[in-house]
């Protein structure tokens, strides 16, 4: 048996800037870091049967890989040639709530499968592979920022170079980080239905058509001095943020919404430094930064749904083989 367990993530500064249509023309940078949240995947042969077994958030079992309905076990099934395996999902958060749980579990998945077959597990494959297979096989309109994100690990501010080589620069006082995440940051669940590809559609459409370059030029720019800012402290963190989540709105139409802009704004006139939506928009997790009194505040509200989050350092991890 083989268990790979792989952090979720927390997206800062420069998101947007990681897909093909700004990088490429314009290079990119972003500032992201791993969670102590994970999802892990265990898989390991099936008695008697050829057959693929499959039980994530509904139970398929297939005598052939080209007949799973889940997207990515298929094209993962289909390139390793995959029979006679039993596979199974579980995640310490659900999915579609802004902490890149897709690239998450397409990162892991690669991790196990190659593990089981004995076969190179560099990151930098499992990044390039997951990236590869999201991107352009299944045609998701997504960037590469969540695939370094997880499979690294720890805060790290990335460069994405027009050719799309990334280098990754590895936040160097990663003890003061871990600190700032520990009392002033938490997440609070923000309910509600969001269509994440059409979301995503929309700000991919809009940027081909040069209505958004400005604004991702201006979160380029945050993540190209993200170190500078994290470097500054909380309240530095947490106004830069702000400054992020309008440039973010202005991305897409259905990134917010009027209930969402006044959750914010009462945060924030409540004394908090900053908020920013994680993921597509519209519904996840809001990321809150704010003195240490009000975020424990918030962790102890009966009235809030939230979720204390610690940084991850290891990425996507093998943590058990037999």
């Amino acid at each position: 048996m083989i268990i790979s367990r792989t952090p979720l993530r927390v997206s800062l500064f420069g998101g947007g800037t990681d897909f093909y249509d700004y990088y490429s023309k314009f290079g990119g940078n972003f500032f992201s870091f791993a969670i102590d949240k994970y999802i892990y995947i265990s898989a390991h042969s099936l008695v008697d049967s050829s057959d693929i077994l499959l039980k994530y958030s509904k139970t398929e079992r297939v005598k052939d890989a080209s007949e799973i309905e889940h997207p990515v076990f298929r094209e993962i099934c289909q390139e390793y040639n995959l029979k006679k395996l039993d596979f199974s999902v579980s995640s310490d958060v659900p999915a579609k709530t802004g902490l890149g749980s897709s690239s998450a579990f397409t990162v892991g998945l690669l991790n196990t499968v190659r593990c089981l077959l004995k076969i190179n597990r560099d990151l930098d494959t499992l990044v390039k592979e997951a990236c590869k297979i999201e991107i352009s096989k299944l045609s998701e309109p997504i960037g590469i920022q969540d695939q370094n994100a997880v499979a690294f690990g720890g805060a790290a501010k990335y460069e994405i170079l027009k050719d799309g080589t990334t280098k990754r620069y590895s936040y160097a006082d990663l003890t003061y980080f871990k600190e700032i995440v520990n009392k002033n940051f938490v997440l609070i669940r923000i309910n509600g239905n969001r269509n994440l590809t059409s979301i995503l559609n929309e700000q991919k459409k809009n940027l081909i058509a040069g209505h958004s370059l400005e604004y991702l030029h201006s979160l380029n720019n945050l993540g190209l001095n993200s170190v500078d800012i994290v470097s500054g402290g909380p309240k530095v963190i947490g106004q830069n943020l702000q400054l992020a989540w309008h440039l973010k709105k202005k991305l897409a139409n259905q990134i917010s919404n009027s209930e969402l802009d006044s959750i914010i704004d009462s945060y924030i006139k409540s004394g908090f430094y900053g908020a920013k939506l994680l993921g597509a928009g519209s519904s996840g997790y809001l990321l809150l930064v704010g003195p240490e009194k009000k975020i424990q505040a918030i962790k102890e509200s009966k009235s809030v749904q939230s979720l204390q989050i610690n940084l991850d350092d290891f990425g996507s991890t093998i943590i058990y083989e037999m």
